[in-house]
């Protein structure tokens, strides 16, 4: 139920907006899980709550929950007990739980008097804030398979823009005004190029066999365009995405963290990096740019890879997550 202590703050790339809410005390949890919601594998089907909209300011999500205060009277909570490593419940010499000296609030009316311990009553503030990613659901996603992904929702695109120095041979070039020429040194032909950052939040399990897969790669498809839905493009990266081959998988970086709810959660960022021209494209000794192959066999510079397949989960989640997974 929502109480009184409503509060907005306005600032630019800060805005916030804050709801106070009273739950049972030892409800807390189904609370948080409702507020800020969490993301799940399911047998290789990424599964998302969504944390919670506000009603008026349709940009902002739940991104925080805080204990205001207890209301009721003090009471050990017999709901906190011991447990293992596995998070089964450990039993004392009489076969009951391990209970823990741990603060309850109960109701102090009537239930009381009876010895029965009614749940008391948690304030709790939830802070919306708006998010660099979209927050689509995953009836939504299952419903446009083919349209919108993962790649679609909870993914921040971040660019870095830089040269590319390409060495051009003495051989190559010479004086304009002298057919006979010959440059003494060679020369440097910068090119531009992108590092693009694409972060992926919250997710439950790296997909490990298909980064070791792509790691050093080109796209061998067009990649992250923007998708008709309902009739407006949206996600993606305007304005068409990334042609086929002009993307190269350089690195990856993976921050281990616990979700709201404590389960092990993954931040994925992976480094692309882009050339107009493609990657297995050079210039020649009249500068156009032209396909280029190994001498001897005449393999591509580089192998193909399906990008998208980096936003996947593996078949086999990791069901054992430790204490609060």
């Amino acid at each position: 139920m929502e109480v009184t202590g409503y509060r907005e703050r306005f600032v630019p790339n800060q805005s916030q907006a804050t709801r106070v809410f009273d739950c049972p005390w030892t409800l807390r949890d189904l609370f948080i899980q409702w507020a800020l919601g969490y993301s799940s594998n399911s047998f290789g089907k990424l599964r998302r709550v969504r944390p919670q909209q506000h009603p008026e300011w349709v940009w902002m999500w739940a991104q925080e929950v805080e204990l205001l205060e207890g209301i009721g009277f003090i009471y050990n909570n017999p709901l906190v007990v011991v447990r293992d490593q596995f998070n089964n419940i450990v039993l004392d010499d009489k076969g009951k739980p391990k209970q823990i000296p741990m603060i309850g609030y109960f109701d102090g009316g009537p239930a009381q008097q009876n010895k029965i311990l009614a749940n008391g009553k948690a304030r709790l503030a939830v802070t919306y804030r708006a998010l660099d990613w979209d927050v689509y659901s995953d009836e939504t996603i299952d419903a446009l398979d083919n349209t919108l992904g993962e790649l679609n929702r909870w993914v921040t695109r971040d660019t870095r823009y830089a040269n590319q120095a390409l060495a051009v041979p003495n051989w190559q070039l010479r004086f304009e005004d002298d057919l006979n020429s010959r440059i003494p040194q060679g020369g440097i032909l910068f090119e531009a190029t992108k590092e693009l950052i694409f972060t992926w939040h919250d997710v439950p399990d790296p997909p490990e066999d298909k980064i070791q897969a792509i790691l050093g790669k080109m796209n061998d498809q067009p990649f992250d365009r923007p998708k008709d839905f309902q009739g407006k493009l949206v996600g993606g990266s305007p304005p068409d995405g990334f042609d086929i081959n002009t993307l190269l998988f350089g690195n990856v970086e993976k921050k281990r963290h616990r979700s709201a709810t404590g389960r092990v959660n993954w931040e994925i960022s992976y480094h692309f990096y882009w050339r107009e021209k493609r990657w297995d494209y050079l210039p020649d000794d009249s500068g156009e740019y032209r396909r280029v192959v190994l001498m001897k066999n005449g393999q591509p510079m580089y192998k193909q890879g399906h990008f998208d397949d980096l936003f996947t989960q593996p078949d086999t989640p990791f069901l054992w997550q430790g204490p609060g997974g």
